[in-house]
């Protein structure tokens, strides 16, 4: 959704976002394949391996975001929307974090009952 925001509005902050949660969606994928191939704990050295690899990604990342900040910061400018696009952005953010704490609340109560 992002990714289709930024290049409709030519919005490099929008862009650098769908590049972000791109990245964060390639790191669960490689996380979850590994866990499904190997499992937890059997084989712990391939298991750092994947974490450095997502720590190395993470910090690529970082690297990028600051440049985003940094070049609003030197122009001087802030983020314009268009037309009613804060507020369909606003609802958005909303309702994606009221959905992670539904699952958060549902994946706590289902460890509680494994207990």
């Amino acid at each position: 959704m992002k990714l289709i925001y930024g290049v409709c509005y030519r919005s490099v902050w929008f862009g650098t976002l769908a590049v972000y949660y791109i990245m964060l969606a390639l790191m669960r994928f490689l996380l979850l394949h590994h866990v499904n191939k190997v499992g937890f704990g059997t084989e712990i050295l391939s298991e750092l391996k994947q974490y450095r690899l997502c720590g190395v990604i993470l910090m690529l990342m970082n690297i990028a975001l600051a440049g985003v900040v940094i070049l609003v910061v030197r122009k001087n400018e802030g983020f314009e929307y268009a037309g009613y696009l804060i507020y369909v952005m606003a609802m958005y953010a909303f309702l994606e974090k009221t959905e992670d704490g539904e699952f958060s609340a549902q994946a706590d109560a289902a460890a509680e009952d494994a207990e």
